[in-house]
Order: C-alpha cells, then structure tokens, then sequence
C-alpha cells in the first residue's frame, strides 16, 4: 500500500527529469544541421559585344642599327629609353562557352590609343636631340579561361596582339636636316597576358569587367629618311581598363 501512495511522486520526478534541458544534446543537434545551399551560379554562354577603355603605361627603347657602325662603339648603343603611356577606348567582341562553372571564351578588341613618349638622346650620342615612340591604334585576339561563383567570372587570358608604332626622331632644326624627320610607322605583331573579372548584372544581359593586360612586341627595324638613319625600336605596355558588355543569349 505504501508504494502505490509514493507512485505518483515518483511519476512526477521522472517528467520533471524528463522535460529537464540536455545541453549536450542541443549542441549535437546544431552541429547536424546542414549548410545552406551555395548561390546559384550565372549562365555565361553566348556571345557578346562590348566599349572598354582604359590607361597604358610602358617603356619604348631606341638602338642605333646602321649596319656600317659595326665594330664602332656606337652599334646596338642605346640611344633613347623613355616612357610611353596614354589613355585607349574601343570595342570588343567575344563568345563564351560555360560547363559547369568552367567558362571558355574568344574574345578581340580593337582600340584607339594615344599612348606618346619622348626624351633626350643619351651620350655619348648628340644630347640635344630627341627621341620616341607612339601608338595610335592597339588590337588584342585573346583566349580566356574563366571560373563562374555566383555573378562574377575570374578569368586569365593570352594572345596576339597588334599595334600601330610610330618612331620618333624630333631633330633639333638644321643640325642634321633643316627640320624634325618624319616620323615611320611599322604595324606590328606582339603577344599579350592578363587577367580580370567580369561581374554579371541583375539583367544578365549586361555585365562589367576589369581587366590587366601585358602586350609585348619586341623590337623592329626603322628607316628614317631621307638620310637612311636605322634604328631597332623596342615597346611593352602595361594597359588597365575597365568595359561594359552585352550579352546575346
């Protein structure tokens, strides 16, 4: 009898423990939670056309290159080593293909530039004379390899580029020929590397980008007349610019 009047204490004990906190328990379960979904990841494929522009920086060098100044101190001499740099806008045009949030693409551009650059001939050569270089068109027909998180595409590219150079060679008038010698211009074949960022907008139509890019060309050969002045003509640029493309899809 006895034990049947203490049952409903004992009753009452065992759900006060039962509804007691388990704090171990709780953090088991937050720990089992699962991580919510990643974004959803843009959809890059199709083709598209675009305005960039931008700024360039970069260094010309001049050489003398007169064949009859071999064994002189003056061949291969450096005669002018300047800056150029300038500012660059045109278009571009591209496809991209997309798997999964791999991102393969064709892209060409074609840009006005005015990149200009100049100094005073280094000695031992006449110092009072000047020297340079000048683009006025640059072109790029890159690949690029891109990896899509969310609305942006990081990407690296490398190709051929193509520029419009000019030589200088301001002479002071009538030391050599009663006036500056005209400038030559070569089109020239180079390379190019870079990289950027291209991030789609709410409509995904329309996207913007950053890009770095290197362009090289090497050196070439000019004549400057009408005294038969030879000069091997180096140029690399460094051009950051920024474009806003639209997307056919």
């Amino acid at each position: 009898m006895n034990l049947w009047r203490k049952r409903p204490s004992f009753v009452l004990v065992v759900a006060v423990l039962g509804l007691a906190p388990r704090p171990a328990l709780s953090a088991d379960m937050a720990v089992k939670i699962p991580a919510p979904p990643p974004g959803p990841v843009s959809n890059w494929t199709g083709c598209y056309l675009g305005l960039e522009g931008g700024g360039a920086w970069g260094r010309s060098k001049q050489t003398d290159g007169d064949a009859e100044d071999v064994g002189s101190i003056f061949f291969s001499q450096t005669i002018v080593d300047t800056g150029v740099n300038g500012g660059l806008i045109g278009g571009t045009a591209g496809c991209n293909y997309q798997t999964t949030n791999v991102v393969w693409s064709i892209e060409g551009d074609l840009s006005w530039a005015n990149l200009r650059g100049q100094a005073n001939v280094s000695p031992p050569f006449t110092t009072t004379f000047v020297a340079g270089a000048k683009v006025d068109w640059l072109s790029t027909v890159r690949g690029r390899i891109g990896y899509a998180t969310g609305p942006a595409l990081l990407y690296v590219t490398a190709g051929v580029a193509f520029a419009g150079i000019k030589a200088t060679e301001p002479f002071d008038p009538g030391i050599i020929v009663p006036g500056p010698l005209p400038d030559v211009r070569k089109d020239r074949t180079g390379w190019t590397a870079g990289a950027g960022v291209e991030w789609q907008l709410p409509d995904p139509h329309w996207s913007v980008k950053a890009e770095y890019l290197y362009v090289g060309f090497g050196s070439a050969f000019y004549v400057f007349e009408p005294i038969d002045l030879n000069r091997n003509v180096s140029l690399h640029e460094n051009i950051v610019r920024a474009g806003l493309n639209l997307h056919f899809k």
